[in-house]
């Protein structure tokens, strides 16, 4: 499951009414954000910039987890342990997968957000 269920209700039980437009600000951020962390990452790989990989894979980690996006968390923390390791083939298919996964959790939050 792309996204936690469990997420949002973490912010709506410590924030109450002001939640909503917390949680709306957060995903459109998350949004906005991860497809430009993505396409970076790519530039990365491909320019040989592991140190700057990593960085990259380790905001996308947070900022996944921030909004529930556990499995895409989890692909991101794994590139961000092993960047430095793996050769570009290998981070390369792991970014697909990740995009892979970045598309189906945006199209969860899109849908969250139109309710």
């Amino acid at each position: 499951m792309p996204l936690d269920p469990s997420a949002f209700e973490k912010y709506r039980e410590f924030m109450g009414e002001d939640a909503d437009a917390f949680i709306a600000d957060i995903v459109q951020t998350f949004l906005a954000s991860a497809p430009q962390a993505l396409e970076e990452m790519k530039t990365l790989i491909a320019a040989g910039k592991r140190t700057e990989f990593v960085r990259a894979a380790h905001t996308l980690k947070s900022n996944s987890a921030t909004v529930g996006a556990n499995d895409l968390r989890q692909l991101c923390e794994t590139m961000e342990l092993q960047g430095n390791t793996l050769d570009a083939a290998a981070l390369e298919a792991m970014l697909s997968q990740a995009v892979r996964e970045y598309q189906q959790v945006e199209t969860q939050l899109k849908d969250r957000l139109a309710k």
